[in-house]
């Protein structure tokens, strides 16, 4: 049998200097959801799939979410490297902001995942991007993969082609 966790059974982001994503009291509801959903997936998928398991997140921010009291909580991203039993063998967060993608990475790495290697992938020049993909997909790991994508694909992929 496994345990299953949610948001409510980690402890709270430690504070650092880093900015984090504001919301809405309802928003951190949202993220036990989410965590409730992925709790689900990594489990039935473990087994049948391994190997193969992606979580994607496209609008990931800075991974710590903050609410209009200044409570901080864990964003989807994070949370998807904490909640699940089982992790994915593959991570995609993305988000338009160079910014927030260089906190997410930050924030990933300190989270000391055995194995896990972070890929930064930029979208401004479409070829280069899909050869920094075919490089993490090749590349030989003890852990999860997580590429952290910057900027807007299909926005750089359209003007390539103008």
């Amino acid at each position: 049998m496994v345990a299953l966790r949610t948001p409510n059974d980690l402890p709270p982001p430690e504070t650092d200097s880093l900015p984090a994503r504001k919301i809405k009291a309802h928003g951190n509801d949202k993220l036990f959801y989410w965590a409730s959903i992925l709790n689900a997936f990594s489990i039935a998928t473990s087994k049948d799939w391994p190997g193969a398991r992606c979580c994607i997140d496209l609008f990931t921010s800075y991974g710590i979410n903050e609410d209009e009291h200044h409570e901080r909580s864990w964003g989807s991203a994070l949370l998807s490297l904490l909640v699940p039993p089982f992790l994915f063998d593959t991570y995609v967060f993305a988000d338009l902001s160079p910014k927030a993608t260089a906190v997410l990475a930050e924030r990933v790495n300190a989270l000391k995942i055995p194995g896990l290697e972070i890929f930064p992938i930029s979208l401004k020049d479409h070829d280069a991007a899909l050869r920094q993909a075919r490089q993490m997909k090749a590349a030989p790991t003890r852990g999860p993969k997580v590429a952290i994508l910057t900027g807007d694909f299909l926005f750089s992929r359209a003007s390539s082609l103008l």
